[in-house]
């Protein structure tokens, strides 16, 4: 069962950095959430999965990169609630 706690950190792990493409240019920058999330301008994001610290986990695949912190960890506390 220990297992299981210890990987829900990384399964919840947001990606350090993110390559942002804005709606007046075609190129590629480096950005992070606070950059683009809620941001008009943005055109489309990826995770830098060249990075250490970059999975491809529930962050991405549930689409929570600009949820609130509170929001994600709800997914954790879910299994001591006995979802």
């Amino acid at each position: 069962m220990n297992f299981m706690y210890y990987n829900m950190s990384y399964l919840e792990l947001i990606p350090e950095e993110f390559f942002c493409v804005y709606a007046d240019s075609n190129e590629e920058v480096p950005c992070i959430p606070d950059d683009f999330c809620d941001n008009p301008e943005l055109f489309s994001y990826r995770a830098n999965y060249d990075l250490d610290n970059s999975y491809h986990n529930w962050v991405e695949k549930l689409d929570l990169t600009c949820r609130p912190s509170s929001q994600i960890g709800l997914l954790g506390s879910a299994t001591f609630a006995g979802w």
